[in-house]
């Protein structure tokens, strides 16, 4: 731990005040900061061992940068609170129907097993439910599943571990994949948001978000089959029509999917429509049937990306760093 005479805590100060704000500019979120905040300031110069910063940056196993970490990490705590610089649990969104109600289903995307405490953990990429995983616990306020009949939970089971398998497998395939440039990224970050917002929008009490939620699901299957086109590098059509950018899609590769699957969202005229509350509020069972084919189509989408690292079902065993303690 490197000590810090009162004249230094005040530069240091100054200097994460200017990275802090920053940071927030960049929409960084504050659990995030002292990581990134430390790192600059190592990388930069602007906080240094004896020998000074190697040309690529080496210091992270550095004595002097876990005194940095934690004295960047201690200023934080004291701006924000210890609860916000706890980094959520970053778990995917999914939906089910149980007695014609839709329930939210917040999915574990990564999985971490410690190995030995202190040193090392496991880290796994699940595209599907693995052995030994309850995904009924997923459910968010669920009703009494215990009243359920024998056939009703099998029933609900195996609409949750489908929902899990698209929602992880999207994910993986939206990560690995390759893209030409920082703006394809940013469009396909930006799909599972509009998925999230559906579910949040169908399950809300609110009738009109049901509208709204069609838009999104609607949004989330165009940028999907877009993102497919754009990574070839083709000019992508401008229109919202999932019939013509499915085409323009396949004709580069992208595999068939059923057409029920498309029938379950509307047109692109009638889906601007629901997004200005032009057409009779859709039913909760219409919405809950464009989320699953908004959701199978970026899945289906999201696999077949070309990509260079496939992680699926990977199983990673990763060293902790220096300024980090794993809980056992």
């Amino acid at each position: 731990m490197i000590d810090i005479n009162h004249r230094a805590a005040h530069e240091l100060a100054k200097c994460l005040e200017l990275f802090d704000e920053l940071l927030a500019q960049a929409g960084v979120d504050p659990s995030e900061r002292p990581l990134k905040t430390a790192m600059l300031m190592a990388s930069y110069g602007i906080a240094r061992g004896s020998e000074g910063p190697s040309e690529d940056h080496n210091y992270l196993d550095d004595s002097w940068y876990s005194g940095l970490y934690h004295e960047t990490e201690k200023w934080y705590v004291h701006r924000y609170g210890r609860n916000v610089m706890q980094p959520g649990k970053s778990n995917g969104t999914g939906l089910v129907l149980i007695h014609a109600t839709p329930y939210k289903v917040s999915i574990p995307l990564t999985l971490s097993e410690v190995e030995e405490p202190g040193k090392t953990a496991w880290l796994s990429f699940p595209d599907s439910v693995r052995v030994g995983e309850n995904p009924l616990k997923w459910l968010v306020n669920p009703p009494n599943l215990d009243a359920l009949t024998e056939d009703e939970r099998s029933e609900v089971l195996d609409d949750v571990e489908a929902v899990v398998g698209w929602v992880r497998s999207l994910t993986i395939g939206l990560m690995t994949a390759t893209y030409q440039d920082e703006s394809i990224r940013q469009l396909a970050s930006s799909i599972d948001g509009h998925l999230s917002a559906g579910v949040n929008a169908i399950i809300s009490t609110k009738d009109t978000n049901r509208s709204l939620a069609i838009w999104d699901l609607h949004l989330a299957a165009e940028k999907a089959l877009k993102l497919f086109v754009l990574q070839s590098a083709k000019k992508v059509p401008k229109t919202h029509d999932l019939s013509i950018l499915y085409k323009a899609a396949t004709d580069d590769g992208l595999p068939p999917i059923d057409h029920d699957t498309f029938a379950a969202l509307p047109s692109d005229q009638d889906a601007i429509r629901y997004r200005y509350l032009e057409l009779p509020l859709p039913s909760t069972n219409t919405a809950a049937k464009a989320y699953r084919a908004a959701t199978q189509i970026t899945q289906h989408c999201a696999v077949n990306l070309k990509r260079k690292l496939v992680i699926n079902k990977a199983r990673i065993l990763i060293k902790c760093p220096p300024w980090v303690r794993l809980k056992a």
